[in-house]
């Protein structure tokens, strides 16, 4: 089909970019790597196949570039348009469909120059925790008469999907501490919403973030 071809074609560009000598990897991955992989994401029909190897790809070509060590003043021209491909996709998707490794992806290309501006930044906050807190609760699965796995699926989903956030939050805070402010504005309306699954959910998030910021305290102090 034409998906499995456009999926087979991102992850031999992507392969490209794992094994490409590094001296001649940062001239040619944004137009001639990353940009085929996006064009070929533009496919009319998009099914899973083709959305996962998309957030592989994009996840192998941001840490091969990562890879090459000192890049010195590299940018990633295409950074804008790929978080926008992955946030359009992550909006579109109901939460039982959403590809595993997607927060991963955004994480890796954070990692990238140039840095996001503060409203691209908020604007991927948003999406990504509109995304982890529209996770259904366990009541309203058995409103639905979900089974019993269903609803395990569903927790173990929304666990790994807030804890992949909270690394991608803890990216974001060591590429520019700003962020702190453009996650308070993206929470605050969600810690004091109606909706007490939003506010228990923005808890989580919050105390999922600070438990990694602990963490990566600890090793900077060298603490065991």
């Amino acid at each position: 089909t034409v998906q499995a071809t456009c999926a087979a074609l991102m992850r031999f560009y992507s392969g490209i970019a794992l094994h490409a000598p590094k001296d001649l990897l940062l001239p040619r991955i944004d137009t001639e790597i990353m940009g085929r992989i996006l064009w070929l994401s533009r496919a009319k029909v998009r099914d899973m196949q083709l959305k996962l190897a998309l957030v592989q790809s994009i996840t192998q070509v941001s840490s091969a570039i990562q890879a090459v060590g000192d890049c010195g003043s590299f940018k990633l021209s295409s950074k804008k348009e790929a978080i926008q491909t992955l946030l359009d996709w992550i909006q579109d998707e109901p939460w039982d469909a959403l590809v595993y490794g997607v927060f991963q992806a955004l994480e890796e290309l954070s990692k990238l120059r140039p840095p996001l501006r503060m409203e691209d930044t908020q604007k991927l906050l948003a999406v990504c925790c509109q995304v982890v807190f529209s996770y259904p609760s366990a009541e309203q699965m058995r409103k639905r008469r979900k089974t019993v796995r269903a609803a395990v699926n569903m927790k173990l989903l929304h666990r790994r999907s807030t804890e992949d956030l909270g690394h991608l939050i803890q990216t974001l805070l060591k590429g520019s501490p700003s962020c702190f402010d453009d996650m308070v504005y993206v929470l605050k309306g969600c810690l004091t919403s109606a909706n007490a699954l939003e506010r228990e959910r923005s808890l989580d998030l919050c105390a999922c973030v600070l438990e990694a910021c602990k963490e990566e305290l600890k090793l900077m102090r060298g603490d065991s």
